[in-house]
């Protein structure tokens, strides 16, 4: 029985090991043939708004004539903020981080189930599977999780840099009646990515719901049905950024179904739409009785919108 027994136990030893050296398997640092690097970065100092709290605790230490008191009491803080500081890459399969002591860590990105990833305080980034990862104080933090979360879907798997890029321009835009100046004072209500056959207008409310419109879950989700799959806020204009990593054909098939699950979200076909730029800064898009209007950079066209134009005019 003794013997049956310690059996047992080497071979969910062994089990364990290989399921680990999945989800954990130490590569060479990336990105490795194929891969596409998304994202790295560097952790060494606390972020600036520290300062103001460092700046105010000395005055007040200083007032009393004790400022000396502020190197032992922040020295220990910025010491540990160094050890717990590493390096960090984000390719397209997978996200590794170099502590500044000890082993290099790595988690493939397809691993990772829905809720598995989350933002937490201070820029700290939690990766929980069936091994776990926290980056800690990283800098982009937030672009990071993003990132994260939207690569580790399926629909975005094996994306890659295209040369020439896909025909896309995201603008951000009013939605309002044709001829009519929109009130700009709070900022534009929308963004609009304009394609080749269409444009889309997706509404700034429904900007942390788009990315689980347009995926499938992965695995039992560990958030109610009301909220996001996993706990990051992925705004669209990220979104919309990663998107143009993948295929023409994927980019329409995704939009489109973004259009399909979200009522709020308007789809005009190209061949419906009349346009004009009431000045060299500003361009409407007619469907109808309704309005798009985009206040452009002065410094001049978002890339690649004549192209969109032209083929408007094709159709």
């Amino acid at each position: 029985m003794r013997e049956k027994a310690l059996a047992w136990l080497q071979r969910r030893t062994e089990q364990r090991g290989r399921l680990e050296a999945v989800a954990l398997k130490l590569l060479p640092f990336p990105p490795n043939p194929g891969e596409t690097l998304l994202l790295e970065g560097d952790g060494r100092w606390p972020s600036l708004l520290h300062v103001p709290v460092v700046a105010y605790v000395w005055w007040l230490a200083a007032s009393v004539g004790q400022g000396w008191l502020v190197v032992p009491l922040f020295l220990p803080f910025y010491v540990w903020f160094f050890v717990s500081s590493g390096r960090y890459w984000l390719t397209s399969e997978r996200l590794m981080w170099k502590p500044r002591f000890g082993e290099p860590a790595e988690v493939l990105l397809s691993s990772l189930e829905d809720g598995e990833v989350s933002m937490g305080s201070s820029s700290t980034v939690k990766v929980r599977g069936s091994s776990s990862m926290t980056l800690r104080q990283v800098p982009d933090g937030a672009r990071l999780a993003g990132l994260i979360s939207i690569h580790r879907r399926p629909e975005f798997r094996d994306v890659a840099r295209r040369e020439p890029p896909p025909l896309m321009v995201p603008l951000e835009m009013y939605r309002t009646l044709p001829g009519k100046t929109p009130n700009t004072d709070h900022g534009p209500e929308g963004l609009a990515v304009l394609r080749p056959g269409f444009v889309v207008y997706i509404p700034h409310a429904v900007d942390s719901k788009l990315l689980d419109a347009i995926t499938e879950p992965v695995g039992a989700s560990r958030q109610p049905a009301r909220r996001s799959r996993d706990r990051v806020k992925v705004p669209a204009s990220l979104l919309m950024e990663q998107l143009q990593l993948l295929p023409e054909e994927r980019i329409d098939a995704l939009l489109r179904k973004a259009v399909r699950a979200h009522p709020e979200l308007v789809l005009w076909e190209a061949r419906k739409l009349e346009w004009t730029f009431l000045s060299s800064s500003v361009l409407e898009l007619v469907h109808g009785d309704e309005a798009l209007w985009a206040q452009l950079p002065f410094w001049g066209q978002p890339p690649h919108l004549e192209r969109v134009l032209h083929a408007w005019r094709a159709r």
